[in-house]
């Protein structure tokens, strides 16, 4: 269990001393892991919903931190907070915030800038992979705007979530959203494959900041997503582990063998998430290799599958949310997506699965994506 205000985050037990009254929040105003709020009652000693901000106004809410309580910086008597499990999630709530404070329902804006950022850096570095970092930014923009636990300012942290793009060839997508998030300047994204640049064709470990594995040859950024969870359940670590797959990745047998192995260890501290836009390189993913039925085949080897719009932020979010549970099962989210997403003459269109777009097309892809900002 987690709360976390003023971008601190602490581990919270349960207190043994007695508190009188009880306040059930609905998590308003709270940052970090979405949905821990949401599923538990805060019993505390007259709690002003107020108070219970993310440090945005300036007022340092936690003092000290000392075994199982917590002691709050506000005008009255000491509180002690005691959480407590109140069963299942509520419906998503009107207007949650992101991680750095911008509404929900602006998510899809902020993709929808995210594709333009790339639309530009591949057209400047003139190669790269327009179609699947189209279609798998929304899924990043809900990661890294709502979902992960990470620090943009100390990358390395020990106890941020870990997120692997073993489709290592979309790292576009990456890109933009870590510097869109604060890892990086937004300038490094013209350097995309320059000789010399840190933001290169796959993602480097070695020169990017945020990048926590090198990926690129399809599976076995999954592989080492696995690892990274199976060291986490051994060193007693909470945080958890996101590894996004290609839909044609799925066809690799190292993939099967890694997901065999992560049920055996039990590795519910995995969440993988498949962009499923049902093209590769050399056309239909379906008359080359189908992988269907995909919910199926996880199953059989032990995950726990659930299918969606990859594009539908509410969908998204709910499968992100359901996915949480420490049930002894990894997760597996199939999010059915358009390669290309977001420019229609690129949508659904083999032949975008790499290349760059020309002057005219960067053009009018930009002014496609503008329109509804």
């Amino acid at each position: 269990m987690h709360l976390l205000c003023g971008r601190e985050l602490f581990n919270l037990g349960f207190i043994s001393q007695g508190v009188q009254g009880q306040s059930r929040l609905n998590g308003q105003g709270l940052a970090g892991r979405f949905g821990q709020f949401h599923n538990y009652s805060f019993n505390a000693l007259e709690v002003p919903l107020a108070l219970l901000k993310s440090g945005r106004n300036g007022v340092d809410l936690f003092s000290t931190f000392k075994g199982h309580t917590i002691e709050i910086n506000w005008p009255g008597p000491l509180l002690l907070l005691e959480l407590a499990p109140v069963g299942r999630q509520p419906p998503l709530q009107s207007n949650p915030m992101t991680a750095d404070g911008i509404p929900f329902q602006d998510l899809q804006a902020r993709a929808r800038k995210l594709r333009m950022l790339i639309v530009r850096m591949i057209a400047m570095a003139g190669s790269g992979h327009c179609g699947g970092s189209l279609s798998a930014i929304d899924i990043l923009t809900y990661l890294y705007f709502y979902e992960l636990r990470v620090r943009p300012e100390a990358p390395l942290w020990a106890e941020r979530d870990r997120f692997v793009l073993s489709k290592g060839h979309c790292a576009p997508a990456l890109y933009a959203v870590l510097a869109e998030r604060g890892f990086f300047p937004e300038e490094k994204l013209w350097t995309l494959r320059d000789i010399n640049s840190t933001l290169q064709g796959h993602p480097d470990m070695r020169k990017t900041p945020g990048i926590d594995i090198t990926s690129g040859s399809l599976g076995q950024g999954f592989s080492c997503a696995v690892g990274m969870a199976l060291a986490g359940k051994m060193d007693h670590q909470d945080y958890r582990v996101y590894v996004m797959l290609g839909d044609s990745e799925v066809q690799t047998g190292l993939l099967w063998e890694a997901a065999m192995f992560s049920r055996h260890q039990g590795l519910d501290n995995l969440i993988a998430v498949i962009d499923n836009n049902q093209l590769q390189s050399d056309g239909v993913t379906k008359t080359i290799v189908d992988i269907e039925p995909l919910a199926e085949k996880w199953r059989g080897f032990g995950w726990e599958p659930r299918r969606i719009d990859g594009h539908d932020f509410h969908q998204i979010h709910a499968a992100f949310a359901e996915s949480k549970s420490l049930n002894g099962q990894p997760k597996v989210v199939i999010a059915d997506t358009v390669k290309g997403k977001g420019v229609s003459f690129m949508e659904n269109v083999v032949s975008w699965h790499s290349g760059a777009p020309d002057s005219a097309q960067t053009q009018a892809a930009l002014r496609e994506l503008a329109g509804d900002l």
